[in-house]
């Protein structure tokens, strides 16, 4: 099930939503002693995360990890260290990190550590959605596209070849993503927003799975996605 809640601005979108995943975590560190939550990369949702390492929360009791990371060494292209960098300037206690570990071979990245680490399942999963009707590193029509896809996979986190400017990324599959009590998945931008009412008023139910893997996400039936989009 689909639950839509509609901003006019970015802004005021993290300023609800923020509250909404403070309060979140605070019931959870009351019922648990700690928090886990997973969190996904790319420029949209940084806005959000600064606002919500602005909450007075006992950091060192939460435990974060990362959706989907590019393979390299670059700061400013980073999920993890841009990520860390919106927890860092709260000039608090920090929260736990659970990065995904990866090295190289002959150019090669090799994923160091393919199972989730942190405590499951997770309180919450934020997600956004790409142009092309991607979320998390699950791009449209790769050859792992479908296995990525997979409810049936024994794999928690997976390395993917893409056709983009990072080749190689690494990315928890739908299964892990749905390893979570509630996933919310934000969307910013008209063209964005047009692509999902789409999906959502099904013009595009004849595409496959492969060809816009979010219909996936949106059609599953294990977690219901609580849509947060701002024009």
């Amino acid at each position: 099930m689909l639950k839509a809640n509609n901003f006019d601005s970015s802004n005021s979108l993290d300023i609800h939503l923020s509250q909404m995943l403070y309060n979140l975590i605070d019931q959870s560190i009351t019922e648990k002693g700690y928090s886990s939550i997973a969190l996904s990369g790319g420029n949209t949702p940084l806005s959000l995360y600064k606002k919500l390492a602005s909450k007075r929360i006992p950091w060192d009791k939460v435990q974060i990890s990362i959706v989907d990371e590019r393979f390299t060494y670059q700061d400013e292209f980073s999920n993890f260290k841009n990520i860390k960098n919106c927890f860092a300037s709260n000039g608090k206690l920090s929260p736990v990190f659970f990065p995904l570990k990866f090295s190289q071979e002959n150019r090669i990245p090799i994923l160091l550590e393919d199972k989730i680490k942190a405590p499951l399942p997770f309180d919450f999963l934020t997600l956004g959605m790409g142009e092309d009707g991607h979320f998390a590193s699950i791009f449209p029509n790769l050859k792992s596209t479908n296995d990525l896809l997979s409810l049936e996979s024994c794999k928690e986190i997976e390395v993917v070849k893409t056709n983009n400017q990072h080749k190689y990324r690494f990315t928890f599959n739908l299964n892990s993503i749905l390893k979570s009590k509630r996933i919310f998945l934000i969307i910013k931008g008209r063209k964005k927003i047009s692509l999902l009412n789409k999906i959502i008023e099904n013009d595009a139910t004849n595409l496959k799975f492969k060809e816009m893997p979010i219909i996936a996400l949106l059609k599953q039936r294990k977690v219901d996605i609580e849509l947060f989009q701002a024009k």
